[in-house]
């Protein structure tokens, strides 16, 4: 390689910021110098770009320290908020951020069941403007700009620990969770369901509580006899309660960094025409839809007088009524129907209207029934009108697992089964609660809804693990008050469906249609075949029902997505 005399260095330096200078410079220079020079123009190319970054950066940088409109005092030193992070300002929009001292990474765990709240400080959100609204129902605090801004957290210092304006801990300042309610839906003024989030620690939730009791506890005058926890669930990871708050409490429960969603509690009722009861003495005779589903269709109706079923009719196994309460005396029963719990609050330990009994008849009734040796538990949650929340559901179907996990140490019990022969506008809260009952071992079969509508609309009939029934009539049609779609997973009788009802003695029967009666034979079915070994859990269950169903039985199917 040439020597280069300091001349060409220097030329060679030169070249390297201005390429133009340096080889006019060594114009006369050899030509592997002038090869040398381009070389090394083009390997420093990205350094070149890098440093003009540098510079905009610097400028831009600049720029914003000295921007009036520029609140926070990004990179500014001078600024007393950038020098003390921790330092609370009453008019800096803060978030509360979770401080590790230890290593971050390692304590994040994986497992988000054992994951415990970090240490909190308060640092100022920096540049961020307010919303242009209010979300849904907030009363901003009076020295706040925006619900979303203000002091959200607890100060420990102050000796009024739960402040008009703000209760609970954040981690983000979008902190008002969804309000959510059907469209049309049969709303409980003041009446709301409270869900967690999933994997939130006991601990937290425990705080939550006492953190809200406190707030309940500053009642203003016009909250009198307002704010209150009617429930409280905790099935597995479906956990929250239900009550009655005020606008000024519900705010705060929707900023709480605990909660998941808030739904506005609704009114359910139970799905059969009313105008379909005709009240009997006893009758001996095996109703149809006995017979019907346990004949194919090449044999109906010649074997219409003849109801197949298994000897062991579904002993050990417990079907639980959630409806309107039902008549455990009635002759139908023969002592294997019992009084669970009423959490419908109108003070009658019975069934005041009738429907629960009818649909108890039909699970297990000795004459009515599909499944003549199971136990009927009366799970209350419907008054007498055939009414009731959806809150009280919740806490029935809880009910209904903690009894179910209970009765799994005793060795003569074989498996539960929910019937829910009610329905209304579609509930995520009662969705969840019923999946997760059903992952807990319970089969739940539900009524489709009488609406001559998509199930997919209502609650239960839209929950994903539960068997939701359509109702078909004598004569193998879809009932035309019947619900379809591909929510609905098989067809049972639900037209003219003679059962167990109400009166002063304890042999009255009834005829009633609706999807209230089509479910009932589901859940016999299903305790038929808990009792006989063939399914042992509820997934097993479902698929054993469909692949024993008659597939393209039905006519007049209104849905294409319907199951036939």
């Amino acid at each position: 390689m040439a020597e280069y005399s300091s001349y060409d260095i220097m030329a060679m330096v030169i070249s390297f910021f201005l390429p133009p200078v340096g080889v006019f410079m060594k114009r006369g220079c050899s030509a592997d110098l002038c090869i040398n020079i381009c070389l090394t123009v083009l390997g420093h190319i990205p350094g070149i770009i890098h440093a003009f970054y540098i510079i905009y950066k610097y400028r831009n940088d600049a720029a914003r320290v000295n921007n009036p409109n520029n609140p926070a005092g990004v990179n500014n030193p001078n600024d007393p908020r950038y020098s003390n992070p921790t330092r609370q300002y009453q008019n800096s929009p803060s978030v509360a951020i979770p401080i590790d001292d230890n290593n971050t990474t390692a304590s994040r765990q994986n497992d988000k069941s054992s994951y415990k709240s970090p240490e909190i400080t308060q640092v100022p959100m920096k540049g961020l403007q307010p919303p242009p609204k209010y979300p849904e129902n907030v009363v901003p605090a009076s020295n706040s700009p925006s619900p979303h801004y203000g002091t959200h957290t607890i100060d420990d210092s102050d000796p009024n620990p739960l402040p008009y304006s703000y209760k609970f801990k954040f981690y983000d300042y979008e902190s008002f969770v969804p309000l959510i309610s059907s469209e049309n839906a049969k709303v409980i003024p003041d009446q709301y369901i409270i869900i967690f989030k999933k994997y939130v620690d006991q601990d937290r939730i425990n705080s939550h509580y006492n953190q809200l009791r406190q707030l309940i506890a500053q009642n203003d005058d016009d909250e009198i006899n307002i704010n209150e926890i009617r429930h409280t669930y905790d099935l597995n990871e479906f956990k929250g309660y239900a009550g009655k708050f005020s606008a000024r409490v519900l705010n705060n429960i929707r900023q709480s960094s605990e909660v998941d969603y808030v739904e506005k509690d609704k009114i359910v009722q139970i799905n059969y025409e009313k105008n379909k009861i005709k009240k009997y003495k006893i009758q001996h005779n095996p109703p149809w839809g006995l017979a019907r589903i346990s004949a194919r269709v090449d044999d109906w109706p010649s074997d219409s007088g003849r109801y197949w079923y298994h000897e062991s009719g579904g002993n050990g196994v417990s079907v639980y009524i959630i409806d309107t309460g039902v008549n455990i005396h009635h002759d139908e029963f023969e002592g294997r129907a019992i009084w669970g719990v009423d959490f419908s609050n109108d003070g009658y330990d019975g069934d005041g209207h009738g429907h629960g009994t009818h649909v108890a008849g039909i699970v297990a009734g000795k004459t009515y029934g599909v499944a003549k040796n199971a136990t009927v538990v009366a799970v209350k949650v419907l008054n007498s009108y055939g009414y009731g929340y959806i809150s009280d559901i919740l806490k029935g179907i809880e009910w209904t697992v903690i009894q179910h996990n209970a009765n799994k140490m005793n060795s003569d019990y074989k498996g539960s089964v929910i019937n829910m022969s009610l329905g209304g506008d579609k509930s995520i809260a009662q969705n969840e609660v019923v999946n997760a009952a059903v992952k807990e071992g319970v089969v739940v079969a539900v009524a489709a809804g009488n609406e001559n509508d998509d199930a997919c609309n209502e609650s239960p009939a839209s929950a994903e693990l539960a068997i939701t029934v359509g109702a078909s009539d004598i004569e193998d049609y879809c009932a035309g008050f019947s619900n379809h779609g591909k929510c609905v997973d098989i067809f049972a009788p639900g037209v003219d469906i003679l059962s167990s009802w109400i009166g002063s003695e304890n042999n009255v029967v009834a005829t009633l249609s609706g999807t209230s009666m089509s479910s009932p034979h589901i859940s016999g079915l299903s305790a038929l075949f808990i009792s006989m070994g063939i399914a042992n859990n509820p997934k097993d269950v479902k698929n054993k029902i469909i692949e024993l169903s008659t597939r393209g039985a039905l006519k007049r199917m209104p849905n294409i997505h319907t199951p036939n």
